[in-house]
């Protein structure tokens, strides 16, 4: 593991699982993460490209770009994470005001990503259950249900 500080996790444990829904668990290979409602929201960036004690958090590209920009002693990104929605942050130089901040943030873009995918078994079976569905096509994020001629779409934000 890539800590040189032995409670690097604590303060973000701690600040995260203040959070709704948020719990603080281990990956596969025993790095701590924080996860909200069971999707990944922070944790110690493993990876040989991140330093030792760097926290990765969940941050939208522009926001990752405007990080960089205000406070690059603070904020990286390496090739690796470049593809994904995050931005990676040396802790020693966070206060706790900041580290709430950022951990918030990235609890709000962690829930509207599991709103998002919220077509789930509950939608599933809400579609089914009405007996005028011909046929209905699912994906991640929307469903299509025919009545015969006519084609109802929602995006699962919307009740039936």
């Amino acid at each position: 593991m890539k800590v040189k500080w032995p409670g690097a996790f604590d303060v973000v444990k701690e600040l995260g699982c203040s959070l709704p829904n948020v719990e603080a668990t281990t990956r596969y290979d025993g790095a701590p993460v924080l996860k909200a409602h069971g999707v990944f929201m922070a944790g110690l960036a493993m990876h040989a490209s991140a330093e030792p004690d760097t926290l990765v958090v969940r941050a939208a590209f522009e926001e990752r770009e405007g990080l960089l920009e205000d406070a690059p002693d603070t904020y990286y990104v390496t090739d690796y994470y470049r593809r994904y929605p995050v931005v990676l942050v040396r802790l020693s130089l966070l206060n706790r005001g900041v580290l709430r901040e950022l951990l918030a943030r990235s609890w709000r873009m962690t829930v509207e990503k599991g709103r998002k995918g919220r077509c789930g078994p509950e939608l599933f079976s809400a579609v089914w259950s009405c007996s005028n569905v011909k046929r209905a096509s699912f994906s991640s994020n929307n469903v299509s249900c025919y009545f015969g001629m006519e084609c109802f779409r929602t995006t699962g934000d919307e009740v039936f």
